[in-house]
């Protein structure tokens, strides 16, 4: 029996052989076997105990076994088929929840200047004029650029495009997200204070350490009250480098927390003024 069993599972297979001698019967119990070519399969195996007719003796042992390896494959195939299709799922599912949420703030803008534009437009100076129409065009900018992210972001999730790390100025990044999101933090009179240092530099794929900064400034100028205030900061920190995004707006409990990074879960939080949210809306009063 001792060439039987691989040498991973020779000892709790002996141990099985060994209970069945002394009269436990099996019922359903796989165990692999080593074929002479050294092949690994499956067995599975049920076995009955014969005793002398008073019951106390054993007399023998029978064992039935049955190669199950190939079904065994199939199942495991199987399983590696609902994780991918589960994951594809969470995908698709986020994918929509960020397009949700991340176009729907530009979109907003653009609605609400274009409206005041039209209604006004007969009243309205020239230069007043080019200043709605240049907030139209830099919301357009914004919700054009946030797409091509969004779509990006799409072809790294089927592994469609690398991953692509640069060496690049923290502060650059950031101030360019933050332009993008001016215009929401006016409409709140929301003042947003940069503290990243000018020579500190980063390696990370720009376009998604941007894509973060931006949701988590987004996400404070929702849940941050009229006249409130918002820090970014950042710090060296055992090889790397800490961003926070501070603010002094409404916060969320732990048992929020909790839910918040759990796969396919969504989570609804309206802003202060009651802007919509989802499952990306909701963060932490202290540090994201």
């Amino acid at each position: 029996l001792d060439i039987l069993f691989p040498a991973t599972s020779k000892k709790e297979s002996l141990a099985q052989i060994k209970k069945t001698l002394g009269g436990t019967n099996w019922e359903s119990v796989e165990i692999p076997i080593l074929t002479k070519e050294k092949e690994i399969r499956t067995i599975l195996w049920n076995s009955a105990s014969i005793f002398s007719t008073d019951g106390k003796v054993l007399i023998s042992t029978m064992a039935q076994g049955q190669d199950i390896t190939e079904r065994k494959h199939a199942e495991d195939a199987l399983k590696v088929s609902e994780i991918k299709l589960k994951e594809l799922n969470d995908t698709k599912d986020k994918f929509f929840s960020i397009i949700a949420h991340d176009l729907k703030n530009p979109f907003n803008g653009i609605l609400g200047i274009s409206d005041l534009l039209a209604q006004d437009a007969d009243k309205l100076e020239a230069a007043a004029i080019r200043e709605y129409s240049g907030l139209i065009h830099k919301a357009a900018f914004q919700a054009s650029r946030l797409l091509d992210n969004l779509l990006s972001w799409a072809r790294v999730q089927q592994g469609q495009i690398p991953f692509n790390p640069v060496t690049a100025a923290l502060k650059e990044i950031v101030k360019d997200e933050i332009a993008l999101l001016t215009q929401n933090a006016k409409s709140k009179m929301i003042t947003v204070t940069d503290n990243i240092p000018e020579k500190l530099k980063v390696t990370a794929d720009g376009e998604m350490l941007g894509e973060v900064i931006r949701n988590l400034v987004s996400n404070a100028i929702k849940f941050t009250p009229d006249n409130g205030k918002i820090e970014l900061n950042a710090v060296r920190q055992d090889g790397n480098i800490m961003i926070s995004v501070r603010d002094n707006g409404k916060g969320m409990n732990y048992e929020s927390l909790e839910k918040l990074f759990k796969a396919g879960f969504n989570f609804t939080t309206l802003g202060t003024v009651r802007e919509d949210g989802d499952r990306k809306s909701t963060r932490l009063n202290s540090s994201h």
